[in-house]
């Protein structure tokens, strides 16, 4: 029988493994104790890592919040039926029980990594080093702090987005403390978050202080920071069964403008000249820290945890092929690939693959009666093999291929999107790029050959889009989002822009109605279950509920 792992059973067996010594007499052997292992600045970033280890968990970014999480919104969909009786398909579907193992997994294991990082935070800041070691040494460990509060951050992130408020610890557990912890709210939460990052870019470099390297630099947390501030100023789900945004939207709107032109202004980050490029640098395994600004890295020699990136996301391919295996879960919608403009054929081909590889390693055009077997295209596992010398991975299921969590092209669009809104409500704050809405969104467009958008065309632009968002935007909100899709779409961000926005259930509404006219046949069952004000956030694992009655479940539990 599976067994199930609640914050409580992390927090007390956190104590048993580390805090021991009162109840063994003998020296751990197994664990480091801390007195004695803080004691260089290596092992501080020794132990950095190992918290960051959490990230390549299955259960996190080695297949779920990568892969299955994002799903379904009005780009793509995650391929089943229920028949399949997988309960990572039943996520994507929106039909969400509170006994699902995958979310339960997933909680266990952000908290787990939450614990972590609470411990490696408290020792770091006790260290002698800090006050009195070289400065090299300071800045050594500074890093190391900066490094593991972003993480700490990064974490409770993923938590608010999927679950909304949670409770919120960042102290380690001490036996005796009150393990029965209230939900904070999602404000609270967002707070929270916000002061980590904003003291982590405080103590990390640049990129060009440093060698290439996997390591979050000042300008990938100033970026997902600027995330963070959009998502706390936009729409959440409440426990009563509201979407609503907190009062001070407006200002974390311009504290994410204030982040964004920072970046842009340092210079330190710029456009990888090919758009193909950056996903082939990925097979490649290449850092390109200009434009990949923040990844997920994945490295197993065996391969075993190597993470699922181009194996359930990307293009299919058969077991007995020369490529490898790849099930190619994550489809493509007919809509989505109709929505890219005529000209716009450089990011189609790449967001979209209309083939799969069978067993003799031919690739094997869908029939045109089918679109909806297309597949996300950023991810090709056959490239790992034709980068790579023909070599493809000594394990069948797992590819190496780090998970993309932030670009540059990112920062441009969120930054357009910043200015406008800010524009519209009182007005923007001191900036130094130099840079307006318009030169933000046409640097992206401009890479892939596409015309700028300006205050005389930007009406005529939103008029032909193919998405729905409600009643509620203007056209530069409209192009811009627009934007977001076509070359941001498949990087795990298109539901949550949707939520913020407070227009997943719309989307997924009208996606569902222009589906059916495409072709009555073509299944999109998010059309069938989404639930608006309930299905915006999961539900809170039952094991959690049981064993803390202090926590208040959400809509989704219902």
């Amino acid at each position: 029988m599976k067994k199930y792992i609640s914050i409580i059973w992390i927090m007390v067996m956190t104590l048993l493994m580390v805090g021991c010594d009162d109840m063994i007499k003998e020296e751990p052997t197994s664990f480091y104790v801390e007195e004695n292992f803080f004691t260089s600045a290596e092992n501080a970033q020794l132990a950095v890592y190992g918290a960051y280890s959490v990230l390549n968990e299955a259960s996190l970014y080695g297949q779920y919040m990568s892969c299955v999480y994002p799903y379904d919104n009005d780009l793509g969909q995650f391929a089943t039926s229920f028949a399949t009786n997988q309960m990572r398909e039943t996520i994507a579907k929106y039909y969400i029980t509170a006994n699902n193992n995958n979310l339960e997994a997933s909680w266990k294991n952000l908290y787990w990594g939450i614990q972590k990082a609470n411990e490696t935070i408290a020792a770091i800041r006790k260290m002698d080093l800090l006050e009195n070691g070289s400065d090299e040494e300071k800045a050594a460990i500074n890093r190391s702090l900066g490094e593991i509060l972003f993480l700490r951050g990064w974490l409770y992130y993923d938590l608010v987005k999927s679950w909304g408020g949670v409770p919120l610890i960042t102290e380690p557990v001490n036996m005796g403390d009150d393990f029965f912890l209230e939900r904070a709210s999602s404000e609270e939460v967002y707070t929270q978050i916000i002061t980590d990052m904003k003291e982590a870019a405080q103590l990390v470099d640049w990129k060009s202080a440093l060698e290439t390297s996997e390591r979050p630099t000042k300008g990938a947390i100033k970026g997902m920071l600027a995330r963070v501030y959009l998502h706390a100023a936009g729409y959440t789900l409440q426990p009563d069964g509201t979407m609503k945004r907190p009062d001070n939207y407006q200002e974390l709107v311009k504290e994410a403008l204030v982040e964004l032109d920072e970046i842009i202004a340092s210079g330190e980050h710029s456009l990888n000249p090919v758009f193909r490029q950056v996903f082939y640098n990925y097979h490649q395994f290449k850092l390109d820290l200009n434009e990949s600004m923040l990844e997920v890295p994945f490295f197993a020699t065996d391969g075993a945890s190597g993470g699922l990136i181009g194996q359930v996301i990307g293009v299919k391919q058969h077991v007995r092929s020369m490529y490898s295996k790849a099930i190619g879960k994550v489809n493509i919608l007919q809509t989505y690939y109709n929505s890219f403009a005529e000209n716009d054929t450089i990011r189609q081909n790449v967001c979209t693959a209309k083939y799969e590889i069978d067993k003799k390693s031919n690739f094997k055009p869908y029939p045109k009666a089918r679109p909806y077997m297309w597949t996300c295209g950023k991810w090709r596992r056959h490239w790992i093999h034709q980068f790579n010398g023909g070599f493809s991975h000594n394990n069948v299921n797992c590819t190496n291929m780090n998970w993309v969590m932030l670009r540059y092209a990112d920062v441009l669009l969120m930054y357009a999107e910043a200015y406008h809104a800010c524009e519209k409500n009182g007005g923007l704050p001191s900036l130094t790029s130099g840079y307006s809405k318009f030169d933000a969104l046409n640097e992206v467009r401009e890479r892939v050959d596409l015309d700028e958008i300006t205050e005389g065309n930007v009406s005529d632009k939103a008029s032909s889009s193919q998405f729905y968002y409600g009643d509620s935007p203007d056209a530069f909100d409209v192009v811009v989002r627009d934007e977001r899709a076509w070359e941001l779409g498949f990087e795990g961000l298109r539901k949550y822009d949707l939520i913020r926005w407070n227009t997943l259930g719309a989307s997924i509404e009208k996606t569902y109605e222009r589906l059916k006219a495409l072709d009555s046949k073509n299944p999109y069952m998010a059309g069938e279950e989404f639930e608006e004000n309930k299905d915006e956030l999961y539900a809170i694992p039952r094991r959690e509920l049981i064993e803390n009655p202090s926590l208040v479940p959400n809509p989704s539990n219902m």
